[in-house]
C-alpha cells in the first residue's frame, strides 16, 4: 500500500482518550473531515500497529473517509483490495472477528463492485460481504448467552472482555438495537453503553429495545454532570427521548427527572413548558406539576404561574391534575393575583368548584375588595 501510507507530519489524533466513546469519535471524525490526511494516518496504523482495537478503528476510519471521492479514487486498485481482502478472511498479520468484520464493513464503505470482489486478483470472494459480515455479528451474538463475564474469584474473564471489544469497537449499534432481554444480554449492554460514555447514551436511546434505554438513562444520570459540554449535549438527546410519545412512561419520566437537574434554568424551563402545555400523557403532567411547584418560589415565579394558569384552563386535563395547579397557584405571593384565577374556577366543573371553594374560603374579606 506505499501509494496510500505516507504518514502526515504531526499528530492527528491524541494519545490519550478519556474513554472508549472519546476514541472512536475522534477517528470518525477525523476521517470525516481531513479524509485525505486520514487514509495514509490509518493505512499506517494498519501496517505497523498489533492492536486489534486499533486496528479496526483504522478499517473503519478508511470506510468513513472513502465516502469522500478523492479518497475512492485511490482506492480504485487491486493491491488496496488484496489487502483488505486479507483481513476479511482472518489472513492480516493479526486478525480476529472484530478485525475481519471492520475490514468486511470498510470494503463494503468503499464500494467496490462485486465482479471485482470476486476477481482472483482481487478479493476472489465467493460470498458477499454483506453476508460474511453479517454472519461474525450473529455469531457473536449467539456467544452472549455462552461466554462467562465472571470466574470463580469474581474477575471478569478473558473470553467476555474480549467478546466486549467487540461490540465496543464494532457494530454496537447492532448490538443495541437487539431485541433480546436476557440478563446476560443486559450486563453486557451496560458494559458497553458505560464504556462508551456519551457515545453509548446516544446509542442506547436510539435503540428500540427499552431495556436498553434503561441502561442508557442510568449512564446519562452517573454522567450528566461531568462538565458543561458534557450537560449541553446529553440534555439534547433526553429532551428528544422524552418528548417521544412511543418510548415507556416511566422512561420518559426518567429523562423528565434528569433533564430537571440541569444548571441552564432557562433550558430547563423550556422544557417543562412544553410538557404542560403540550403533553397528553397524565403521568408527565404530574411530573412537571411537582417540578414546577418545586421552583415556584425558587425562582421564575411569574413564569411558572402563566404555565400553570394555561393548564389550569385547559379542560382536556385531568381534573385531579387541574386541581393540583390550582393548589399552586394558591402558595403565589401575589395575593390579588391568586384571588383572580382562584374565583375563575367558580364557573368550572363541580370538582373544580368545589376546589375552588376549598381554596378561597380563608380569604372572604379580600374577595370583596379583589372581584
Amino acid at each position: 500500500m506505499s501509494n496510500l501510507s505516507n504518514i502526515p507530519d504531526g499528530g492527528d489524533l491524541p494519545d490519550r482518550y478519556r474513554n472508549v466513546g472519546e476514541q472512536i469519535q475522534a477517528f470518525f471524525d477525523f476521517a470525516e473531515n481531513n479524509p485525505d490526511r486520514a487514509v495514509p494516518f490509518f493505512v499506517n496504523i494498519w501496517e505497523t500497529k498489533a492492536s486489534l482495537t486499533t486496528r479496526a478503528l483504522a478499517l473503519q476510519g478508511l470506510g468513513v473517509a472513502a465516502k469522500h471521492y478523492l479518497v475512492k479514487e485511490a482506492f480504485a486498485n487491486w493491491e488496496v483490495l488484496k489487502d483488505i481482502a486479507k483481513e476479511v478472511k482472518g489472513k492480516g498479520e493479526v486478525s480476529n472477528d472484530l478485525t475481519r468484520w471492520a475490514a468486511a464493513s470498510a470494503l463494503e464503505a468503499i464500494g467496490y463492485s462485486q465482479q471485482s470482489l470476486q476477481h482472483l486478483e482481487g478479493g476472489g470472494f465467493t460470498e458477499p460481504l454483506d453476508r460474511i459480515r453479517r454472519e461474525i455479528r450473529d455469531r457473536k451474538l449467539t456467544e452472549i448467552n455462552r461466554i462467562p463475564r465472571l470466574n470463580s474469584r469474581g474477575e471478569t474473564t478473558a473470553e467476555y472482555e474480549r467478546h466486549l471489544e467487540f461490540w465496543l469497537y464494532g457494530p454496537a449499534d447492532e448490538l443495541l438495537n437487539d431485541n433480546d432481554r436476557s440478563l446476560n444480554y443486559q450486563n453486557l449492554v451496560g458494559d458497553v453503553i458505560s464504556k462508551l460514555h456519551g457515545r453509548g447514551v446516544y446509542l442506547g436511546l436510539m435503540s428500540p429495545n427499552s431495556i436498553v434505554q434503561g441502561a442508557a438513562l442510568r449512564q446519562t444520570e452517573l454522567i450528566f454532570k461531568e462538565s458543561a459540554k458534557i450537560e449541553e449535549y446529553l440534555y439534547g438527546l433526553l429532551e428528544e427521548f422524552l418528548h417521544n410519545s412511543n418510548h415507556e412512561t416511566s422512561l420518559r419520566i426518567k429523562a423528565a427527572e434528569i433533564i430537571n437537574t440541569t444548571t441552564d434554568v432557562n433550558r430547563r424551563l423550556t422544557t417543562l413548558s412544553k410538557l404542560l402545555l403540550e403533553e397528553r400523557n397524565p403521568k408527565l403532567h404530574e411530573v412537571a406539576l411537582r417540578q414546577a411547584q418545586s421552583a415556584f418560589h425558587h425562582y421564575a415565579e411569574d413564569f411558572i404561574y402563566g404555565l400553570l394558569e394555561e393548564f389550569l384552563d385547559n379542560s382536556y386535563n385531568e381534573i385531579a391534575l387541574r386541581i393540583y395547579a390550582a393548589e399552586i397557584i394558591n402558595t403565589t405571593t401575589d395575593l390579588s393575583r391568586r384571588l383572580k384565577t382562584l374565583s375563575q374556577l367558580l364557573l368550572e366543573k363541580i370538582e373544580l368548584r368545589n376546589a375552588a371553594v376549598r381554596l378561597l374560603t380563608p380569604y372572604k374579606q379580600e374577595l370583596t375588595r379583589v372581584c
